[in-house]
């Protein structure tokens, strides 16, 4: 009815295609990260042991995530820092000038940590490493991690939750009032 010529249907539906003996593909196709590849040329990657060592020893090297808000506050390395991966090249240069600061960048996964890694390269850091794995290879060696946004380097505002899974009345409240208003608005027109 909307105007395809060859449309057909598989006689069984998916049950009949599994019985004959054909897979089903599961869950969504992987996509490339764009830019995540030249970015991992760009920076050397740490495993956890070696940074575990590191940060025993030395107590010069900068731990920076760049997760989000709410994944740095569920867990993070001992003593790391936060800061959101959009702001990382407008405040970290104001915040860190010395260029041969040793940082180790994070993330959950090492995927946002080693754009994070790069774009600190790019931005004349000499001695940046990314966490390989990131927090979750971490984790999986039983390495000590801490909760809480314990050392946020600006205002977490990454991550919006609405006022009706929080629970917060009175932000609720406004909200509606500000739906009322806005179609009060559109009334007059």
């Amino acid at each position: 009815s909307m105007g395809y010529s060859d449309v057909r249907v598989l006689r069984g539906g998916i049950r009949a295609w599994l019985e004959s003996g054909l897979e089903l593909e599961k869950g969504h196709p992987s996509k490339p990260i764009l830019g995540l590849e030249r970015a991992q040329a760009m920076v050397q990657l740490i495993p956890p042991g070696e940074l575990a060592t590191l940060v025993t020893d030395t107590s010069d090297i900068l731990l920076l995530d760049v997760g989000t808000s709410l994944e740095y506050k569920g867990s993070h390395l001992p003593g790391a820092l936060w800061i959101s991966r959009g702001w990382l090249e407008f405040k970290f240069p104001m915040m860190f000038a010395r260029l041969d600061q040793p940082i180790v960048v994070t993330c959950p996964t090492g995927e946002q940590s080693t754009l994070a890694g790069a774009a600190l390269v790019e931005l004349g850091y000499h001695k940046v490493s990314v966490l390989e794995g990131g927090v979750k290879n971490w984790q999986s060696e039983n390495r000590p991690l801490e909760t809480g946004l314990t050392r946020a380097l600006i205002e977490p505002n990454d991550v919006v939750i609405s006022a009706s899974l929080t629970g917060d009345k009175e932000a609720m409240r406004r909200y509606l009032n500000w739906e009322i208003e806005l179609g009060r608005k559109y009334e007059k027109r």
